[in-house]
C-alpha cells in the first residue's frame, strides 16, 4: 500500500477535527500518525523510510501550516456594519428564479471573504456588472441566511459557507458603482464562458430548450436550465453523474484533442504540452466543479509524470490531486460532488483488477455496481435513497451519452460559431429525441421500485453502511468461488438492516413543523403502524408573489429524511390556505391512502382544489364529524368537533382531534375560537391533556381561561410564522398559558418541535436551539 492514500486520509481527519481541537494537538496527531504508519510500512519491507516518507511528510506539513495560516482569513469579521464594501466581482451575474434580481459573488478586498450580492433589477437602470470588475457597495446590509427550521431542511447558510461565502446583501442599483478595469486571464475566461453560454441560450434556448439545457450541462457544467424533474429522475435512477462534467467528459475530450493534434502533424511531445496547457482552461470553462478539477488535474499529473519519467501509480496520482485541492480549499471536503468523485474513483482504481475481467458489458455492469455500492453511504446520507435501476440505466445511458450526446453537445457549440443556421435546424431533431428520452426517464423514475427511500441515517447506521460497502469489496477481492456473490449478499443484508430501522422503532414521534404562518404536524406511530399528517401549511394570499410554499423547503425534505414514502391518513382541519395550501403538491409526490376533512359544507375554493387533487390520486376521502374514532396499535384517535354546521365560521368548523398516542394525550385544535372552546368545555368533551396544539396560531380570539383550566396542558405548541403581520402569538395568550402552567413552544422561535413518546413517557426536542 502506498503512503500517498494514507496521507490523503490524514488530511481529511485534520480538516474534520480542526474546529474542535487546538492546533498543537492537530500537529502532533498528524505527524505522529503519519510517522507511525510509515514505520509500519518500513517494517514490512519498504526500502528506505526517508525515501518513502519524505515528500508525503513535507506535503502534510505544508498542508497543516497553510490550514493554520488561512483558517482565520477565510471568514470575514466585521465588528460593526461597514459603510461600504469594495471588491472584485468573482463570477458572471445571473438572473434569479423570480426574475427580480441579478445574483453575483464579490470577493471583498479587506478580508478576502466572499459576499453574495443580490442586485434589484426593478428599481431603476442597473449598472453593467461582469466578472473581474472592481465594484463598491455603499451602506451594505450584510445578513446571514437563517438556518433551516425543520429537521432535514436545506441549510443554505452552510451551503454558501462551503463556497466560502459568509454573507449576503440585497442592494439597489444606486448603491453599486463599478470601474471598467481590464480583467486578468482568469476573469477573461469567466467572461468568455458567460458569453458562450448566453450565445447557446439566445440561439436555441427558445426553439430547442432541452437541447440548450443539455449543451450547457455537458459542455459548461451548468445544470440550472435543466428541468428540475429531469434532474430528479437522473438522480433517482443513479445516472446523475452523466449530467456533470466529470472524468468521462475530460477523458473523451483529451483523447479527441490528442488525436486531432497528431493528425494536424504536431509531434506527440508538443501535443502533450498543448494538452497540459488546455486542461486548466477547460476546468474554468466547464465551471470548476470538483469532478472537473479531479479529472483534469489527474490527467495533468499523469502527463507530467510521463514527461518526467516518474512512475506514478493511479492511486498515488488521485491521492496527490486530492491533497492539492484540499490545500487550496479545505471546504471542498464538504461538497457532495467532491466526496462522490474521489470516493468512486479511488474504489474503482483499487478494484481495477476485478473490474477488468469479462467482456465490455460485464465490465460496465461491474463498474456501475461497484460505484453504486461505494457511494451508497454518501448517497443515502445526503439524498436519503439508493437507486435500484442504476446498473440497467447506466448500461443504457452511458453509451448514449458517450457516443451521441456528449459529442453532439460539443459539435453544437462549434456549429453555433461556424454554421449557426444549419446547427439551429439540426437541434430541432435533437429536441424531439431528447423529449422521448426525458419522457422515458421520468416514466421509469416514477416507478415505485426505481429506488429505496431510507431516510437520514444516524451516525451508527451510517457506520453500518460504510462497513457494508467495505465488506463487499473485501469479500470480492478474496479469491475463491462465489466471492462476488458473498460480498453482494453481505451488502444487501446491511442495506436491509438499515432500511427496516423505522419498523423496529417501538416509540412514536409527533413533529410540529415550522411552515411559517400555517399549521402542519406529522405523527409517526411505533413500528410504522401509521403515518398521519395534520394539515399541510401553505402560502397565504398575501404571499402569492413567492415562488413556492413550505412543501418544497420544509414538508418534503422532512418526510424524505424520515424515510416516509406514503401517508396513511391526511387530516385537513378546515379550508384555509395556511392549513391546506400544499395538499396538491403533497398528493403529487406521496401516496395518500385516506383523507378526512373539516370546514364548511359550502367549501372554500382552496378546499375544493385540494379534494380534487386527492381524488385524482385515488385517495379515500371522507368528511370528519364528531364521534368518528379509530385505533392503531396502542394509540387511539377521536374527532370531538364539529357536530353540526349551524352558523359557524370556517375557523370554528375546524376538526378538533383528541389523540392518545402510546399513553400520552394530544389535542389538535385547528383554528377554533373561544365560542367553540366554551361549547366543548360545557359538553365535557375537553379533558386534561399533556400536549396542546394551540388554536389559531396563538391568537387572542382562542385559548380562553375556561378552556385552559379544563385542558391543563403540560406544554403547548404554537405554530406561527416569524415576524408575521398578525403578531401571533399574542402576548396575552402566552401569559395565559404560563398562568396555567403550560410551557409554550412557538415554531417561530424554536423551529420544529418534536415530541418523542415511548411507554407513556415523553420528551421534547426543538430544532433551533
Amino acid at each position: 500500500m502506498s503512503v500517498w492514500p494514507l496521507t490523503a486520509f490524514l488530511t481529511v481527519l485534520i480538516i474534520l477535527l480542526k474546529n474542535d481541537h487546538e492546533w498543537p494537538v492537530l500537529v502532533v496527531f498528524g505527524f505522529l500518525s503519519h510517522t507511525g504508519i510509515l514505520f509500519v510500512l518500513k517494517s514490512k519491507g519498504q526500502r528506505s523510510l526517508i525515501r518513502t516518507c519524505a515528500i508525503p511528510l513535507v506535503t502534510l506539513a505544508v498542508f497543516i501550516l497553510l490550514l493554520m495560516v488561512r483558517s482565520d482569513l477565510d471568514r470575514p469579521v466585521f465588528e460593526e456594519m461597514p459603510d461600504y464594501l469594495t471588491g472584485v466581482v468573482h463570477d458572471v451575474p445571473v438572473l434569479t428564479a423570480s426574475g427580480n434580481s441579478r445574483r453575483f459573488v464579490m470577493k471583498e478586498d479587506g478580508t478576502g471573504g466572499r459576499v453574495q450580492v443580490y442586485l434589484n433589477e426593478q428599481e431603476s437602470a442597473s449598472p453593467t456588472v461582469t466578472a473581474g470588475m472592481t465594484c463598491r457597495i455603499t451602506a451594505p446590509d450584510l445578513v446571514q441566511p437563517e438556518p433551516p427550521g425543520n429537521p432535514h431542511g436545506f441549510d443554505y447558510g452552510r451551503f454558501l459557507e462551503r463556497d466560502k461565502i459568509f454573507f449576503q446583501t440585497f442592494i439597489s442599483p444606486g448603491q453599486l458603482s463599478c470601474l471598467p478595469e481590464k480583467a486578468g486571464g482568469y476573469y477573461r475566461l469567466i467572461r468568455f464562458r458567460g458569453q458562450a453560454m448566453e450565445r447557446v441560450d439566445i440561439a436555441i434556448g427558445e426553439t430547442s430548450p432541452k437541447t440548450a439545457a443539455l449543451v450547457l450541462a455537458l459542455v459548461y457544467g451548468d445544470r440550472s436550465s435543466v428541468d428540475p424533474s429531469v434532474i430528479e429522475a437522473y438522480q433517482r435512477l443513479g445516472v446523475i453523474h452523466l449530467l456533470a462534467v466529470s472524468g468521462l467528459h475530460v477523458g473523451l475530450l483529451t483523447l479527441a484533442m490528442n488525436s486531432l493534434l497528431l493528425r494536424l502533424g504536431i509531434t506527440r511531445e508538443r501535443a502533450l504540452w498543448i494538452l497540459l496547457a488546455m486542461l486548466p482552461v477547460y476546468m474554468i470553462l466547464a465551471g470548476g466543479a470538483p469532478s472537473v478539477m479531479r479529472a483534469s488535474l489527474t490527467v495533468a499529473a499523469v502527463i507530467l509524470a510521463a514527461k518526467s519519467g516518474w512512475k506514478l501509480k493511479a492511486v498515488d496520482g488521485i491521492s496527490i490531486v486530492f491533497i492539492a485541492l484540499l490545500t487550496v480549499n479545505p471546504y471542498y471536503l464538504y461538497h457532495v460532488g467532491f466526496q462522490l468523485s474521489f470516493l468512486t474513483s479511488f474504489a474503482l482504481i483499487m478494484s481495477s483488477p476485478l473490474l477488468s475481467q469479462g467482456n465490455r458489458i460485464t465490465q460496465l455492469m461491474k463498474v456501475t455496481l461497484a460505484a453504486q455500492i461505494i457511494a451508497a453511504p454518501v448517497m443515502i446520507s445526503i439524498f436519503f435513497e439508493w437507486s435500484l435501476f442504476a446498473v440497467f440505466m447506466n448500461l443504457l445511458m452511458v453509451p448514449a451519452v458517450t457516443i451521441f450526446l456528449l459529442p453532439g453537445a460539443f459539435l453544437t457549440v462549434f456549429g453555433l460559431w461556424l454554421w449557426p443556421s444549419v446547427t439551429v435546424k439540426v437541434t430541432g431533431l435533437t429536441e424531439m429525441l431528447l423529449s422521448v428520452m426525458d419522457g422515458f426517464l421520468l416514466w421509469t423514475s416514477e416507478s415505485a421500485y426505481s429506488s429505496l427511500l431510507f431516510g437520514k441515517p444516524d451516525t451508527w447506521m451510517l457506520l453500518v453502511l460504510c462497513a457494508g460497502s467495505a465488506g463487499f469489496f473485501l469479500l470480492w477481492e478474496k479469491s475463491g468461488r462465489y466471492a462476488f456473490t458473498k460480498g453482494f449478499t453481505v451488502f444487501l443484508a446491511v442495506l436491509t438492516f438499515v432500511y427496516v430501522q423505522p419498523y423496529l422503532d417501538r416509540g412514536a414521534t409527533v413533529t410540529f413543523l415550522d411552515v411559517g404562518q400555517g399549521d402542519a404536524a406529522v405523527i409517526e406511530l411505533p413500528h410504522r403502524q401509521g403515518v398521519y399528517i395534520v394539515d399541510t401549511g401553505g402560502v397565504p394570499s398575501w404571499h402569492h408573489h413567492e415562488s413556492s410554499g413550505p412543501f418544497d423547503y420544509d414538508i418534503e425534505p422532512f418526510l424524505r429524511g424520515q424515510g416516509i414514502s406514503s401517508v396513511d391518513l391526511l387530516v385537513l382541519t378546515h379550508g384555509h390556505e395556511d392549513h391546506v395550501g400544499e395538499v396538491c403538491k403533497l398528493s403529487d409526490r406521496f401516496r395518500i391512502k385516506k383523507a378526512i376533512y373539516g370546514g364548511a359544507m359550502d367549501q372554500e375554493q382552496i378546499m375544493k382544489d385540494s379534494l380534487r387533487c386527492l381524488n385524482e390520486q385515488g385517495t379515500s376521502i371522507s368528511r370528519g364529524q364528531r364521534g368518528m374514532a379509530w385505533y392503531e396499535g396502542g394509540s387511539g384517535f377521536r374527532i370531538i368537533h364539529p357536530n353540526d354546521e349551524g352558523t359557524l365560521s370556517e375557523n370554528d368548523l375546524s376538526l378538533v382531534l383528541d389523540s392518545h398516542i402510546e399513553g400520552v394525550s394530544f389535542l389538535f385544535t385547528g383554528d377554533i375560537e373561544s365560542d367553540v372552546e366554551t361549547e366543548l368545555v360545557q359538553e365535557e368533551l375537553i379533558r386534561s391533556v399533556q400536549i396542546l396544539k394551540v388554536a389559531h396560531h396563538g391568537s387572542h380570539t382562542s385559548s380562553g381561561e375556561a378552556f385552559l383550566s379544563r385542558a391543563m396542558p403540560a406544554i403547548s405548541i404554537i405554530s406561527a410564522g416569524e415576524n408575521n403581520r398578525y403578531g401571533h402569538p399574542h402576548e396575552e395568550v402566552v401569559e395565559r398559558l404560563s398562568q396555567f402552567g403550560a410551557g409554550s413552544f412557538s415554531t417561530a422561535d424554536t423551529g420544529a418541535v418534536q415530541i418523542r413518546v415511548k411507554n407513556g413517557e415523553w420528551s421534547v426536542k426543538v430544532h433551533k436551539k
